[in-house]
C-alpha cells in the first residue's frame, strides 16, 4: 500500500491565505498538493483545477506553473481573488511565478468555459488581475482537484461529515452553497451523474497523456461506508480515463465530530485515510 503522512497544513496555510479561507468546508491540504505537484507536474505547465473553492492549486504558481482555477460560486470565487493577491506576493519556491486565471463558472460546461476565456465584465467579485488578454484556448497538461460530497447541504452531514457543515461568522454559509445545482447539494444518483458529466469534460480539455490527479475521501452514510474512491474511479473509466496508481494519504487526526461519532457508533468503520487517484488520457 503506498502509504504519505503531512502534518497538519493550518500553520503552513496561514501564511499563504486570508482568514476567509478556513472558512470553505472542503480545503484540499496544502501539503499535500505541493507533493502532488512536485510528483506529477513539471515547472512551466498549465494546471486545471475545475472545482477550484478557496484556490488551493494557486500555492503550485509559487513553483512555476500556471494554473487555471474554476469555480461556480461567487463567494468563493471572491475569496480565490484575495488569496492569489497574497500568494502573488510571496517567494516562490525554486521558481519564477507562474500566472493563475480565475474563472467563473460550473465544470459540466469546463470545454465551454476554457475556449470563451474569461470576460471580467461578467465577474462583479474582482477586477480581472492578472489576466492574460491574449488568452486562448490550448489543452491543459494535467488537471488536479478533489470533487465535493454528495448532499452536503440536505442535513446527512450531521452522521459522517458534519466538520464540513460547521457555520461561520464569516458570512460564507454552511456548506458548498445554498445553490440548489451546484453538485455538493445533489442526492447520490444525481451527484454521480453530474460528476461523470464533469469527467468527460475533464477528458475534453486534459493533452493527450495528460494526467488528472484526484483526491477524494470515502464517507460514512447510515453507519456505512460509502466508497466514493471506487465510484469515482468506474467514472472516470467511464469518461476514458484509465486508472494509473493509487497513494493513501493517512489523516493527521480525527476531527472531534468523528470522534463523538465513533463514541456513539464504536462499531461503524472509521476514515483513516484520504485517496490520491492518478488517471491517464
Amino acid at each position: 500500500m503506498n502509504k504519505i503522512r503531512f502534518k497538519r497544513d493550518t500553520a503552513f496555510r496561514k501564511t499563504f491565505f486570508v482568514p476567509d479561507s478556513f472558512a470553505h468546508p472542503a480545503k484540499m491540504d496544502a501539503q499535500l498538493l505541493i507533493w502532488i505537484v512536485n510528483k506529477y507536474t513539471e515547472a512551466g505547465e498549465t494546471i486545471l483545477d475545475p472545482m477550484a473553492g478557496s484556490g488551493t492549486l494557486m500555492l503550485s504558481c509559487t513553483m512555476g506553473r500556471n494554473v487555471i482555477l474554476v469555480e461556480l460560486e461567487e463567494k468563493f470565487c471572491k475569496m480565490m481573488w484575495d488569496n492569489w493577491e497574497q500568494v502573488k506576493m510571496r517567494p516562490q519556491l525554486g521558481s519564477n511565478m507562474g500566472t493563475c486565471q480565475i474563472i467563473k463558472g460550473d465544470a459540466r460546461q469546463l470545454e465551454g468555459l476554457l475556449k470563451a476565456g474569461y470576460d471580467p465584465k461578467k465577474y462583479q467579485g474582482g477586477k480581472g488581475r492578472n489576466l492574460q488578454q491574449d488568452w486562448s484556448y490550448h489543452p491543459v497538461d494535467s488537471i488536479i482537484t478533489s470533487p465535493p460530497y454528495e448532499n452536503q447541504g440536505q442535513g446527512q452531514g450531521k452522521e459522517y461529515h458534519p466538520e464540513r457543515m460547521v457555520g461561520t461568522d464569516t458570512g460564507l454559509g454552511r456548506g458548498y452553497s445554498d445553490n440548489i445545482d451546484n453538485i455538493g447539494n445533489l442526492k447520490p444518483d444525481n451527484y454521480l451523474e453530474a460528476m461523470l458529466q464533469v469527467y468527460q469534460q475533464c477528458y475534453k480539455v486534459l493533452k493527450p497523456q495528460g494526467l488528472m490527479v484526484l483526491v477524494t475521501k470515502n464517507f460514512i452514510r447510515d453507519k456505512q461506508v460509502v466508497r466514493l474512491d471506487t465510484d469515482t474511479i468506474k467514472l472516470c473509466e467511464q469518461a476514458g480515463f484509465s486508472f494509473v496508481e493509487r497513494y493513501y494519504r493517512e489523516l493527521p487526526s480525527q476531527s472531534f465530530w468523528r470522534i463523538i461519532y465513533h463514541q456513539k457508533y464504536p462499531n461503524v468503520e472509521q476514515i483513516l485515510n484520504e485517496d490520491v487517484l492518478v488517471f491517464n488520457k
